[in-house]
């Protein structure tokens, strides 16, 4: 089980995760892609606990790229939003994490590209679960 916590403010995010529990900003625009990331990472962290734990550089690359394809095309079926331009979004910010450091933009774009189709299966796998969430964050109070 994994708890989901609103929250007004958030240190340099608009959404985080742990073991057990997504914390996430209220009243982002497409939540539900936000926390369809968040719910990936958290799931992909459990599958690989000891590569989590230490906190091996590829390990958290491929958490990062997968969750933030996810949050594409969880994005691009939920709020329709166009692939092209909200993957090159994602990819400019995950180009800035550290574990990436000296990769552009369009090298990280690259790389959630050829995760598109797994992404895109785990997306439509959860969508129930992605649904109950989105109509979760519409009835909290802003």
């Amino acid at each position: 089980m994994v708890k989901t916590i609103f929250v007004d403010q958030l240190a340099g995010a608009n959404a985080k995760n742990s073991w057990n529990t997504i914390r996430i900003k209220r009243g982002l625009p497409c939540i539900g892609a936000i926390w369809a990331q968040e719910m990936f990472e958290v799931q992909y962290r459990r599958k690989h606990p000891l590569a989590a734990i230490l906190r091996l550089k590829r390990f958290q690359r491929e958490s990062e790229l997968m969750g933030h394809e996810v949050e594409v095309q969880a994005a691009v079926r939920f709020y329709d939003r166009k692939e092209y331009n909200y993957r090159f979004r994602e990819a400019r910010v995950v180009s800035g994490y550290t574990f990436f450091s000296g990769w552009s933009p369009m090298r990280v774009r690259k790389e959630m590209l050829s995760r598109r189709a797994v992404a895109l299966r785990w997306v439509i796998q959860n969508q129930w679960l992605i649904s109950q969430f989105m109509d979760l964050a519409e009835a909290e109070p802003s």
